[in-house]
Protein backbone atom coordinates (compact mmCIF):
# COMPACT_ATOMS: atom_id res chain seq x y z
CA UNK A 1 0.00 0.00 0.00
CA UNK A 2 1.49 3.71 -0.71
CA UNK A 3 0.01 5.15 2.04
CA UNK A 4 -0.20 3.82 5.49
CA UNK A 5 -3.80 1.56 6.41
CA UNK A 6 -4.46 0.89 9.85
CA UNK A 7 -7.38 -0.93 10.60
CA UNK A 8 -6.28 -1.71 14.45
CA UNK A 9 -4.10 0.92 14.93
CA UNK A 10 -1.04 3.71 13.49
CA UNK A 11 1.35 2.21 15.32
CA UNK A 12 0.87 -1.37 13.89
CA UNK A 13 1.70 0.39 10.37
CA UNK A 14 5.14 -0.03 9.71
CA UNK A 15 5.99 2.21 6.27
CA UNK A 16 9.91 1.78 5.33
CA UNK A 17 9.63 -2.16 4.70
CA UNK A 18 7.96 -5.59 5.09
CA UNK A 19 7.71 -6.71 8.57
CA UNK A 20 8.25 -10.32 9.31
CA UNK A 21 7.02 -12.23 12.19
CA UNK A 22 7.03 -15.84 13.43
CA UNK A 23 4.04 -18.27 13.92
CA UNK A 24 4.29 -21.14 16.41
CA UNK A 25 1.25 -23.26 15.83
CA UNK A 26 0.05 -26.43 17.57
CA UNK A 27 -2.15 -28.92 15.88
CA UNK A 28 -5.28 -28.34 18.78
CA UNK A 29 -7.88 -26.45 19.04
CA UNK A 30 -7.09 -22.73 20.46
CA UNK A 31 -5.87 -22.76 23.76
CA UNK A 32 -3.37 -20.70 25.68
CA UNK A 33 -0.28 -21.08 24.61
CA UNK A 34 -1.14 -23.36 21.49
CA UNK A 35 -0.71 -20.24 19.13
CA UNK A 36 1.64 -17.57 19.61
CA UNK A 37 3.22 -14.56 17.37
CA UNK A 38 7.46 -14.33 17.86
CA UNK A 39 10.35 -12.76 16.37
CA UNK A 40 10.62 -14.93 13.16
CA UNK A 41 14.86 -15.21 13.88
CA UNK A 42 13.88 -16.75 17.64
CA UNK A 43 10.50 -18.48 18.81
CA UNK A 44 11.08 -17.88 22.02
CA UNK A 45 10.87 -14.42 21.79
CA UNK A 46 7.17 -13.60 22.04
CA UNK A 47 5.86 -10.60 20.62
CA UNK A 48 1.90 -11.22 20.78
CA UNK A 49 0.20 -13.92 23.11
CA UNK A 50 -3.55 -15.11 22.37
CA UNK A 51 -5.14 -15.81 25.38
CA UNK A 52 -8.70 -18.33 25.73
CA UNK A 53 -11.40 -16.82 27.65
CA UNK A 54 -14.32 -19.76 27.63
CA UNK A 55 -17.44 -18.61 26.62
CA UNK A 56 -20.16 -19.65 24.39
CA UNK A 57 -19.02 -17.18 21.83
CA UNK A 58 -15.73 -18.44 22.00
CA UNK A 59 -13.56 -15.40 22.91
CA UNK A 60 -9.79 -14.99 21.85
CA UNK A 61 -7.91 -12.01 22.95
CA UNK A 62 -4.67 -10.96 21.77
CA UNK A 63 -2.12 -9.12 24.92
CA UNK A 64 0.86 -7.50 24.08
CA UNK A 65 4.09 -8.42 25.15
CA UNK A 66 2.83 -6.43 28.88
CA UNK A 67 -0.20 -8.04 29.06
CA UNK A 68 -2.51 -5.33 27.70
CA UNK A 69 -5.37 -6.48 25.25
CA UNK A 70 -5.38 -5.35 22.20
CA UNK A 71 -7.86 -7.10 20.15
CA UNK A 72 -10.71 -9.34 21.10
CA UNK A 73 -11.96 -12.12 18.78
CA UNK A 74 -15.89 -13.34 19.32
CA UNK A 75 -17.22 -16.18 17.00
CA UNK A 76 -20.66 -15.77 16.08
CA UNK A 77 -23.15 -18.29 16.86
CA UNK A 78 -25.82 -19.85 15.10
CA UNK A 79 -24.45 -18.82 11.29
CA UNK A 80 -24.25 -21.04 7.99
CA UNK A 81 -21.14 -19.97 7.90
CA UNK A 82 -18.29 -19.43 10.00
CA UNK A 83 -18.58 -15.60 11.44
CA UNK A 84 -16.10 -13.64 13.42
CA UNK A 85 -16.30 -10.07 15.19
CA UNK A 86 -12.81 -8.29 16.10
CA UNK A 87 -13.24 -5.87 18.49
CA UNK A 88 -10.98 -3.04 19.50
CA UNK A 89 -9.45 -3.85 23.45
CA UNK A 90 -11.27 -5.96 25.72
CA UNK A 91 -14.44 -5.41 24.54
CA UNK A 92 -17.36 -6.48 22.73
CA UNK A 93 -19.66 -3.72 21.93
CA UNK A 94 -20.77 -2.43 18.93
CA UNK A 95 -18.94 0.89 18.77
CA UNK A 96 -15.42 -0.88 18.92
CA UNK A 97 -16.06 -3.14 16.11
CA UNK A 98 -12.83 -3.10 13.61
CA UNK A 99 -14.06 -5.90 11.08
CA UNK A 100 -15.59 -9.19 10.50
CA UNK A 101 -15.19 -12.24 9.13
CA UNK A 102 -17.08 -14.86 7.46
CA UNK A 103 -15.89 -18.12 4.93
CA UNK A 104 -17.62 -18.24 1.86
CA UNK A 105 -19.04 -21.67 2.37
CA UNK A 106 -20.29 -23.59 5.62
CA UNK A 107 -17.62 -26.65 4.87
CA UNK A 108 -14.37 -26.14 2.89
CA UNK A 109 -10.75 -27.59 2.55
CA UNK A 110 -9.02 -24.33 1.24
CA UNK A 111 -9.95 -21.79 3.85
CA UNK A 112 -11.21 -18.91 1.95
CA UNK A 113 -12.36 -15.63 4.10
CA UNK A 114 -14.49 -12.49 3.37
CA UNK A 115 -13.23 -9.41 5.86
CA UNK A 116 -15.84 -6.50 6.27
CA UNK A 117 -14.52 -3.38 7.71
CA UNK A 118 -16.73 -2.38 10.54
CA UNK A 119 -17.84 0.68 8.13
CA UNK A 120 -19.08 -1.32 5.33
CA UNK A 121 -22.32 -2.41 6.57
CA UNK A 122 -23.85 -3.74 3.95
CA UNK A 123 -20.59 -7.05 3.50
CA UNK A 124 -21.83 -6.72 -0.64
CA UNK A 125 -18.30 -6.35 -1.35
CA UNK A 126 -15.20 -7.18 0.77
CA UNK A 127 -12.87 -5.12 1.51
CA UNK A 128 -10.03 -7.53 1.96
CA UNK A 129 -9.68 -11.44 1.31
CA UNK A 130 -7.82 -14.58 3.25
CA UNK A 131 -7.23 -17.75 0.84
CA UNK A 132 -4.78 -20.63 2.23
CA UNK A 133 -4.79 -23.32 5.10
CA UNK A 134 -2.43 -23.76 7.98
CA UNK A 135 -2.44 -27.59 7.30
CA UNK A 136 -1.46 -27.05 3.24
CA UNK A 137 1.46 -24.90 4.69
CA UNK A 138 0.65 -21.24 3.05
CA UNK A 139 -1.95 -18.46 2.90
CA UNK A 140 -1.99 -15.22 0.94
CA UNK A 141 -4.24 -11.78 2.10
CA UNK A 142 -5.72 -9.75 -0.75
CA UNK A 143 -7.07 -6.00 -0.74
CA UNK A 144 -10.27 -5.72 -2.42
CA UNK A 145 -12.64 -8.50 -3.51
CA UNK A 146 -13.43 -11.24 -6.52
CA UNK A 147 -10.42 -11.61 -8.17
CA UNK A 148 -8.31 -9.23 -6.82
CA UNK A 149 -4.34 -10.40 -6.97
CA UNK A 150 -3.01 -7.37 -4.85
CA UNK A 151 -1.27 -9.18 -2.43
CA UNK A 152 -0.67 -7.85 1.26
CA UNK A 153 0.60 -10.42 3.20
CA UNK A 154 2.01 -14.19 3.09
CA UNK A 155 2.31 -17.01 5.44
CA UNK A 156 4.89 -19.95 4.86
CA UNK A 157 6.16 -22.96 6.15
CA UNK A 158 9.72 -22.64 7.71
CA UNK A 159 9.67 -25.85 9.96
CA UNK A 160 7.52 -29.13 11.19
CA UNK A 161 7.97 -31.08 14.29
CA UNK A 162 5.61 -34.31 14.33
CA UNK A 163 3.68 -35.35 16.91
CA UNK A 164 5.21 -38.32 19.44
CA UNK A 165 4.46 -40.91 21.55
CA UNK A 166 6.89 -40.50 24.64
CA UNK A 167 7.34 -43.01 27.51
CA UNK A 168 8.01 -42.29 30.99
CA UNK A 169 8.94 -44.69 33.48
CA UNK A 170 8.42 -43.91 37.07
CA UNK A 171 9.89 -45.46 40.14
CA UNK A 172 7.84 -45.21 43.84
CA UNK A 173 9.66 -45.88 46.94
CA UNK A 174 7.67 -46.65 50.19
CA UNK A 175 9.20 -47.12 53.46
CA UNK A 176 8.09 -49.09 56.49
CA UNK A 177 9.19 -50.17 59.49
CA UNK A 178 8.42 -52.89 61.32
CA UNK A 179 6.25 -52.69 64.71
CA UNK A 180 7.96 -56.67 66.05
CA UNK A 181 10.67 -56.77 68.72
CA UNK A 182 13.20 -56.20 65.80
CA UNK A 183 13.63 -52.77 64.38
CA UNK A 184 13.10 -53.37 60.58
CA UNK A 185 13.08 -51.40 57.68
CA UNK A 186 11.77 -52.37 54.34
CA UNK A 187 12.09 -50.87 50.93
CA UNK A 188 9.49 -51.54 48.32
CA UNK A 189 9.78 -50.54 45.07
CA UNK A 190 7.19 -49.92 42.46
CA UNK A 191 7.59 -49.15 38.62
CA UNK A 192 4.81 -47.97 36.19
CA UNK A 193 4.91 -46.77 32.95
CA UNK A 194 2.61 -44.09 31.37
CA UNK A 195 3.09 -43.05 27.87
CA UNK A 196 1.71 -39.53 26.81
CA UNK A 197 1.27 -37.48 23.08
CA UNK A 198 4.24 -35.04 23.01
CA UNK A 199 1.96 -32.67 20.40
CA UNK A 200 3.53 -31.48 17.27
CA UNK A 201 4.34 -27.61 15.95
CA UNK A 202 4.75 -25.85 13.12
CA UNK A 203 6.30 -22.74 12.70
CA UNK A 204 5.23 -20.46 10.29
CA UNK A 205 7.11 -16.92 8.92
CA UNK A 206 4.53 -14.15 8.25
CA UNK A 207 4.97 -11.68 5.57
CA UNK A 208 3.53 -7.77 5.79
CA UNK A 209 3.85 -5.80 3.52
CA UNK A 210 4.71 -1.87 4.07
CA UNK A 211 2.21 0.39 5.29
CA UNK A 212 -0.13 -2.58 6.40
CA UNK A 213 -1.80 -2.81 9.66
CA UNK A 214 0.30 -5.99 11.12
CA UNK A 215 -1.55 -6.83 13.89
CA UNK A 216 -4.77 -6.81 11.74
CA UNK A 217 -2.93 -9.37 9.64
CA UNK A 218 -2.46 -11.90 13.15
CA UNK A 219 -5.89 -11.19 13.92
CA UNK A 220 -7.12 -12.91 10.86
CA UNK A 221 -4.76 -16.14 11.27
CA UNK A 222 -6.06 -16.39 14.79
CA UNK A 223 -9.79 -16.65 13.04
CA UNK A 224 -7.89 -18.93 10.21
CA UNK A 225 -6.08 -21.42 13.12
CA UNK A 226 -9.67 -22.10 14.86
CA UNK A 227 -11.76 -22.48 11.31
CA UNK A 228 -8.41 -24.50 9.94
CA UNK A 229 -9.02 -26.97 12.92
CA UNK A 230 -12.13 -27.49 13.31
CA UNK A 231 -12.42 -28.16 9.03
CA UNK A 232 -9.39 -30.66 9.91
CA UNK A 233 -11.49 -32.81 13.15
CA UNK A 234 -14.31 -32.77 10.58
CA UNK A 235 -12.52 -34.22 7.95
CA UNK A 236 -11.10 -36.86 10.17
CA UNK A 237 -14.34 -38.03 11.66
CA UNK A 238 -15.92 -39.00 8.05
CA UNK A 239 -12.87 -40.58 7.27
CA UNK A 240 -12.92 -42.70 10.36
CA UNK A 241 -16.61 -42.76 9.81
CA UNK A 242 -16.41 -44.52 6.15
CA UNK A 243 -13.44 -46.73 7.82
CA UNK A 244 -15.79 -48.72 10.45
CA UNK A 245 -18.79 -48.62 7.83
CA UNK A 246 -16.80 -50.12 4.76
CA UNK A 247 -13.59 -51.77 6.20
Amino acid sequence: MAEPFPVVGPEYCKSDQPVELGIVRKALALTTDNFKVTDVNDSNNDLFKVKVKWSLHGRRVLHDIAGNPIITLRQKMRTIHSRWQVFRGDSHDKKDLLFTTVTTSCLQFEIKLNVFLANNEREEKSDFRLKGSFFKGSCIVYTGHGNSKSIIAQVIVITSTPPLVKTLVISIFRFTTSINDANKTVMCEKTTTEKFLSLGKTNFKVTVNPNVDHVFIIAMLVILHDIDTFVKEAADKIVETVETVFF
